[in-house]
C-alpha cells in the first residue's frame, strides 16, 4: 500500500510538471502568436480594401461607358436635328460637313451635307483640345527644364577659368575654422561645391605641404567634404601657416596666407622670458617682448620680479631687492617670477587651442606678497584659476568685478548665473597665507565645440588689504597641456587612499582589491597590491608615501562588479577613470601634488541588478519565467528522484 501510494505522488507531480512546461511553452509563444495574429487581421484588412477598391475601381469604369452611350445618343439627335431640309442648297463647298459614316457617296439634294476629311464629334474635340493643352503643358514643361539645364550648363561654362580672389578668413576662437571665400571675374560668390563640380581642385597647405582629409575622432574630419573649411584645432595647427590653391587647366589662383596665433599649450609658464637685465622688477607690455601672457588690467602692463643672485640692479643683486620688496628671495622656476597685480586687480591669461572632449592638465605655484619695503603684511592672497570657452571669457574680462562674481559662483559648483549657461567652465580657488610656494593642479575636460580655451587667474584679494591694489598674489611655474606636467622629484607628499561604499546593495563588509603603480624619486617604477573595505565601517585607509609632485598614480581596482565608481583627489573630482563592466575593472588616474591629499574612491550600488537587459524590454519577462521554470523542473526532479 506504501509503494501505490507513492506512485499516486509520482504521477502527479508528473503531471504538474507537464503543466509547468507548457504554461512556459505558451508565455514563450504567446507573443509571437499576437504577432502572427496581428500581421493576419491586417494581411486581411489590406485584402478587403484591395477589393473594395477593386469594385469601386469596376463600378466607376461601367458607369463611365454609360455615359459614353449616353453621349453617343446626344450625337446622334443632334445630328438630325442638325439636317438640312430637301432642295435647300444644291451646290455644297468643301466646307460642308459630310456624313461620317459614308463619306465616298455621292452627295444628292436630299442629302446631309458633310465635308470630305473626317471629323470628330464636339465633344471628342474638347477632349482632343484638353490632350492638346496637356500635351502642350508637358512640352513647355520640358522645355522649361532643357532651357534650366542649359542655363545651368552655361552657368557652370561661365564659372570655369573665371575665379578672380581667393580669400582666407579665421574664426576660429568661435568654431575652431577657417574659411575659403571665392569670387569670379564679375563679383559672384563661387561656392566650393560648385567649383569641385566645374571640375576645379582645391588644396590646402600647411607650412608648404598639402594637407589630406582624415577622420580625427569620431565622425570628426580636419576638412570639410567640400574643402570649405579646415578646423585648426583638428588638424593640430597651432602656429601653422595655411594657404590654399584653387586650380584648373594649368591655371590656378592662391589664397593669402594666415599664421595661426594661438599654441596648443601655454607657454612662457616660469616667466623667463624677457628675461631681466638692469632692473629687477621691469613692467612689461601685454602680449609684447615675447612674454605671450595678456592682462585684462587697463593700463596693459604684467609685473615680472627678477630673484637672480648674479644680476644687478644699481649695485644690489636682484634676489636681495626680491627679498626687500616682496619678501620672495628665489622663484619656483628659474629665476623670474610674476606678480598678477601690477598697478590694479586685474587677470593674466593665455588662450590655448584645444580639441574637444580632451583632458588638459593644469598647474600654477602661488605664493602671499607679505612684503613691501618696510611694510609686511599677515594676510592672506587670494585668487582664482579659471578655465572655460575663450569666446565667452573675452566679454567677461571687459568688467574685472563681473569676472570675479564669475568666477567665485562657478568656484561654489554653479553653472547658470544670472541667466547666463557656464556648463564647461572651470574655477579652483587658491590662497596663502605666508612666502611660501605652493603648487595647485588638476585636470580640465574640454567640452564639446570648443577649440579655443581661455586659462587665467582672477585675482580676489590680498594679504595687503585695501591700502592699495596693486599688491599681490605671486605666481610662478605655470602649466596648462594635454601633456602631463614634469614631475618635481624634490618635492614629495603622501597620498592617502579611502574606500566608500553607497546604495542600497553596496557591500561596506566588501574587501575591495587594488593595485597600483607610479614613478618614484630616483625614476624606478614603484607597484604593489591592497585591499579596503567601506572607510565608516572599518576606518580602513593606504598610505603611498613620498611620491614626487606631478608623478601619474594608477590605481587599479578589480572585483566591483555592479558598481558604478568615481574618484576624487584633494576635494577635487578625477574626470579619468576608465574600466570595463563586465569584470568590475576601473582604472583611477591622478597626478599628485606638492602637499599631503586623500584620494577617495567611491563604489555605488543600486536596488536593480545590473543584468544588461532593459527592464521594459519582453527578454526580462522571459528570462524571469525561464528562471521560474528552471527552479521548478529542479525542485519537481529532486521529489521525483526521492520517490
Amino acid at each position: 500500500m506504501i509503494h501505490n501510494h507513492s506512485s499516486g505522488k509520482c504521477r502527479l507531480l508528473k503531471r504538474f510538471f507537464v503543466i509547468c512546461m507548457v504554461l512556459l511553452l505558451i508565455c514563450s509563444v504567446s507573443p509571437n502568436l499576437i504577432t502572427a495574429e496581428a500581421d493576419t487581421e491586417t494581411r486581411e484588412s489590406v485584402s478587403e480594401d484591395f477589393a473594395e477598391e477593386n469594385h469601386n475601381t469596376e463600378a466607376q469604369m461601367i458607369s463611365d461607358e454609360e455615359k459614353t452611350d449616353e453621349n453617343e445618343s446626344d450625337r446622334q439627335v443632334l445630328s438630325d436635328e442638325n439636317k438640312l431640309p430637301a432642295g435647300t442648297a444644291e451646290t455644297v463647298s468643301d466646307e460642308t460637313s459630310i456624313d461620317e459614316t459614308a463619306p465616298d457617296e455621292t452627295v444628292s439634294d436630299g442629302d446631309i451635307l458633310q465635308p470630305e476629311e473626317d471629323t470628330e464629334t464636339d465633344l471628342e474635340i474638347v477632349e482632343d483640345d484638353e490632350n492638346e493643352i496637356e500635351i502642350k503643358e508637358e512640352s513647355e514643361a520640358a522645355a522649361g527644364q532643357a532651357v534650366e539645364s542649359e542655363n545651368e550648363l552655361e552657368l557652370m561654362a561661365e564659372s570655369t577659368d573665371t575665379v578672380s580672389k581667393v580669400q582666407l578668413t579665421e574664426s576660429v576662437q568661435k568654431d575652431g575654422c577657417l574659411h575659403i571665400s571665392v569670387l569670379s571675374t564679375d563679383g559672384t560668390d563661387l561656392t566650393c561645391e560648385q567649383l569641385i563640380r566645374d571640375g576645379y581642385t582645391i588644396t590646402w597647405y600647411r607650412d608648404g605641404a598639402a594637407v589630406e582629409r582624415v577622420c580625427v575622432t569620431g565622425e570628426n574630419y580636419n576638412l570639410a567634404e567640400d574643402y570649405s573649411w579646415l578646423n585648426v584645432a583638428l588638424d593640430a595647427g597651432a602656429r601653422k601657416t595655411y594657404k590654399v590653391k584653387i586650380e584648373k587647366n594649368g591655371q590656378a589662383e592662391e589664397s593669402n596666407s594666415i599664421t595661426i596665433p594661438y599654441y596648443d599649450a601655454l607657454q612662457n609658464g616660469s616667466f623667463e622670458t624677457p628675461v631681466c637685465t638692469t632692473s629687477y622688477q621691469p613692467f612689461i607690455n601685454s602680449g609684447q617682448q615675447g612674454i605671450v601672457w595678456k592682462t585684462t588690467a587697463s593700463d596693459k602692463k604684467i609685473e615680472l620680479i627678477s630673484a637672480s643672485t648674479t644680476k644687478t640692479d644699481n649695485g644690489r643683486t636682484h634676489q636681495s631687492l626680491s627679498e626687500e620688496w616682496h619678501g620672495m628671495s628665489a622663484a619656483a622656476a628659474g629665476t623670474q617670477f610674476a606678480e598678477l597685480n601690477a598697478n590694479e586687480e586685474s587677470s593674466l591669461y593665455q588662450d590655448v587651442l584645444t580639441t574637444p572632449d580632451s583632458t588638459m592638465h593644469w598647474r600654477i605655484t602661488h605664493a602671499a606678497r607679505l612684503r613691501n619695503g618696510r611694510d609686511t603684511y599677515s594676510g592672506t592672497d587670494r585668487m582664482y584659476v579659471v578655465i572655460m570657452d575663450a569666446e565667452k571669457a573675452e566679454t567677461l574680462s571687459q568688467d574685472q568685478n563681473k569676472l570675479l562674481y564669475v568666477a567665485q559662483m562657478l568656484a561654489n559648483g554653479n553653472t547658470v548665473i544670472d541667466g547666463e549657461d557656464f556648463t564647461g567652465a572651470g574655477s579652483f580657488f587658491c590662497e596663502e597665507s605666508s612666502g611660501k610656494w605652493i603648487t595647485h593642479m588638476g585636470t580640465y575636460k574640454v567640452p564639446e565645440g570648443q577649440y579655443l580655451t581661455r586659462y587665467f587667474f582672477v585675482s580676489a584679494s590680498s594679504a595687503s588689504g585695501d591700502k592699495t591694489k596693486s599688491i599681490g598674489n605671486h605666481i610662478d611655474n605655470v602649466w596648462f597641456s594635454t601633456e602631463l606636467p614634469p614631475a618635481d622629484p624634490e618635492i614629495r607628499a603622501d597620498v592617502v587612499i579611502k574606500k566608500e561604499v553607497a546604495g542600497p546593495m553596496g557591500d561596506v563588509q566588501k574587501d575591495f582589491s587594488f593595485s597600483y603603480n607610479y614613478v618614484n624619486a630616483s625614476g624606478q617604477v614603484e607597484e604593489g597590491t591592497f585591499s579596503l573595505k567601506d572607510f565608516d565601517t572599518s576606518g580602513d585607509s593606504f598610505t603611498l608615501s613620498e611620491i614626487p609632485a606631478g608623478s601619474e598614480l594608477t590605481v587599479t581596482e578589480t572585483g566591483a562588479i555592479g558598481y558604478t565608481t568615481t574618484a576624487s583627489y584633494g576635494a577635487q573630482d578625477v574626470a579619468d577613470v576608465a574600466g570595463e563592466k563586465e569584470n568590475g575593472r576601473k582604472i583611477i588616474k591622478v597626478v599628485t601634488g606638492e602637499s599631503d591629499q586623500e584620494l577617495i574612491i567611491k563604489n555605488f550600488k543600486d536596488l536593480v541588478p545590473d543584468t544588461g537587459i532593459e527592464e521594459s524590454s519582453s527578454e526580462l519577462g522571459i528570462f524571469s519565467i525561464l528562471l521560474v521554470s528552471v527552479t521548478m523542473t529542479l525542485t519537481i526532479f529532486r521529489r521525483k528522484r526521492k520517490c
